[in-house]
């Protein structure tokens, strides 16, 4: 009876732990997406490219 209990006790340490590791890896995945989401690029303007030129052809545009 003994074993059965010391073997049910390991289970469960074993599965807390796995739990504790997908924790922080769902944790750490989310802030990836948020700061995804968030993430703006300060290098690149709305006017990055000159598009004057393509506006004033009409087989660009749309």
């Amino acid at each position: 009876m003994a074993d059965k209990s010391e073997e049910l006790a390991k289970s469960l340490e074993d599965l807390r732990a796995e739990v504790k590791e997908l924790r922080e890896m769902v944790n750490m995945l989310v802030d990836l997406v948020i700061n995804m989401d968030h993430e703006e690029s300060p290098d690149y303007d709305s006017d990055f490219m000159d598009f004057g030129s393509l506006q004033r052809d009409h087989r660009f545009s749309m």
